[in-house]
C-alpha cells in the first residue's frame, strides 16, 4: 500500500508539473502576443538607450530568440556585454569596427549609434537576416554601404549553411563549399580599403579559426581589439585553433565577459 501511495503521489506531482508547464507556456505565449501588438505595422520597436532613440525591425520576434529578447527587454540583445565593452573604451569616434556575424544588426547599431564608431563594417551571410540588418542600419541613420551579404573564411570562395535553427537564427553554422550559394571572402580582402581596423567582433558559430586565418594583415598590422565568442559546443579543435592563432600574433585574453565571450588585446 505504501508503495502504491508513493507511486500515486508521484504521478499526481508529475501531472501537476506538466499542467504548470502548460500554464507557464500559455502565459509566455500570451505575453509575447501582447508584446508583438506593441510593434508598429512594420514590426519596428523603438526604445531609448543613453539618450538615443533606437529603432529595430523585428520581423521574426515571434520565433527568433534574439529578436524576442529585444522586444521583451526593450533593449539591445546582450546589453550587459555591450555595456562592458563600452566601459573598456575600446571604441571611439576614430574606430573602424568590423561586426562579423552581424545577424540583424543589433551590435552594429550599438557600435554606430551608441558608441559613435567612425565606420562599422557589417557582414551577414544569411539573406533574410541581411535584409533586416540593412533595414536596421537605415532606421538608425547608419549607412548600408558597409554592410555585406558574405561569409568570411581563410580564403575567398564559396560557402554554405550546415545548420539552421528557426528559433535562433543567430545559431546558424556555415562551412566552405566549392559549390555553395554564399560568397566567401577573407577579412583582409574585405577591409583592404577601410584603413586600420580598430575593433573586431567575431561571432561565427565555430568558424572563428577560419576567419582569423584569413586575417593575417589585420592581426599583424592593424592589431585591433577583438571580441570573440568561443564555446566547446562548436568543437574543441576550433577553440584551440582560434586561441593558437591569437597567441601566435601576440594577443592575450584581457577579459572574460561571459562564459563564452572573451576580449583579446595585442600585447
Amino acid at each position: 500500500m505504501f508503495f502504491k501511495f508513493i507511486l500515486k503521489e508521484g504521478l499526481m506531482a508529475t501531472d501537476i508539473t506538466l499542467k504548470l508547464d502548460q500554464v507557464i507556456r500559455l502565459l509566455q505565449q500570451t505575453l509575447l502576443a501582447q508584446q508583438m501588438n506593441m510593434l508598429s505595422d512594420q514590426r519596428i520597436l523603438s526604445f531609448n538607450v543613453n539618450g538615443e532613440t533606437i529603432h529595430m525591425a523585428l520581423p521574426d520576434a515571434q520565433c527568433d530568440f534574439i529578436q524576442r529578447i529585444i522586444i521583451q527587454t526593450h533593449h539591445f540583445f546582450e546589453a550587459a556585454l555591450l555595456s562592458q565593452v563600452a566601459k573598456m573604451g575600446l571604441i571611439n569616434h576614430d574606430t573602424v569596427v568590423c561586426d562579423i556575424g552581424a545577424n540583424i544588426g543589433n551590435h552594429s547599431v550599438y557600435f554606430g549609434r551608441i558608441l559613435g564608431a567612425q565606420t562599422v563594417v557589417s557582414c551577414e551571410p544569411q539573406a533574410h537576416a541581411y535584409n533586416t540588418l540593412q533595414q536596421n542600419l537605415e532606421l538608425n541613420s547608419l549607412t548600408t554601404e558597409n554592410a555585406f551579404n558574405v561569409m568570411l573564411g581563410s580564403t575567398s570562395g564559396r560557402g554554405e549553411v550546415t545548420h539552421f535553427e528557426s528559433i535562433n537564427h543567430g545559431a546558424t553554422r556555415l562551412r566552405s563549399s566549392a559549390d555553395g550559394p554564399i560568397a566567401m571572402v577573407t577579412l583582409d580582402e574585405l577591409t583592404a580599403s577601410y584603413g586600420t581596423v580598430g575593433f573586431l567582433k567575431l561571432d561565427v558559430e565555430g568558424f572563428e579559426a577560419a576567419v582569423l586565418a584569413g586575417a593575417e594583415r589585420v592581426l599583424s598590422k592593424d592589431r585591433p581589439a577583438i571580441w570573440v565568442e568561443l564555446t566547446v559546443q562548436h568543437g574543441d579543435e576550433n577553440v584551440a585553433a582560434t586561441r593558437s592563432i591569437l597567441e601566435t600574433h601576440g594577443y592575450i585574453q584581457q577579459r572574460k565577459i561571459s562564459n563564452s565571450d572573451f576580449i583579446y588585446l595585442p600585447k
